[in-house]
């Protein structure tokens, strides 16, 4: 009846505040158009988290920084990111398969989506001075650096891929850069 409706009423009014979900990162889809490297560890059979817990969370991403460290296997890619959302492969993709797509997760992350490769990272940020990471996730304690990522994963595509990595993007050339 209507005393069950006011109590999840409520309950969702005093428990809101406490989720937590967002990282504290902001990152402009204008920001992140233009030529990328991107760097990757050998691929292993089975999904491989490349340091990231699950559930993952900010402080995580700062409390040991050695875990996201990947051996890099010398194969490296030059992607494009241009209008409205196309990845172009200028070198390291195999035959064929040069074109596909890219998303921006929230204002957060970049997933990359060549034929046979989904590649995912959240942007590169870092806590500024005094900043509590244990206490605070709000976004004017960070400064988010768009030009690259964190460490991120990669897979060998398909519903069930069996190959994954880790990898990162650094921006090469900005069509807008960030602090313009």
């Amino acid at each position: 009846g209507l005393g069950m409706g006011v109590l999840v009423f409520f309950l969702a009014l005093v428990l809101a505040p406490l989720a937590k979900g967002d990282l504290p990162i902001h990152c402009r889809r204008k920001w992140v158009y233009g030529e990328w490297t991107l760097k990757k560890s050998a691929v292993t059979e089975g999904v491989n988290r490349c340091g990231y817990a699950t559930p993952d969370s900010n402080e995580q991403h700062f409390s040991n920084k050695g875990v996201f460290e990947f051996s890099e296997s010398g194969k490296e890619m030059t992607i494009a990111l241009k209008k409205p959302n196309i990845v172009e492969c200028l070198e390291g993709c195999e035959e064929g398969k040069n074109n596909g797509y890219f998303s921006l997760i929230y204002d957060e992350g970049m997933e990359i989506k060549l034929p046979g490769f989904n590649f995912f990272a959240f942007f590169h940020y870092r806590p500024k001075a005094n900043t509590n990471i244990k206490m605070s996730d709000r976004l004017e304690d960070y400064d988010s650096e768009c030009d690259k990522t964190r460490t991120g994963w990669f897979h060998t595509g398909g519903v069930m891929p069996k190959y994954w990595g880790c990898a990162s993007m650094l921006q090469v050339k900005a069509v807008s850069p960030q602090n313009c």
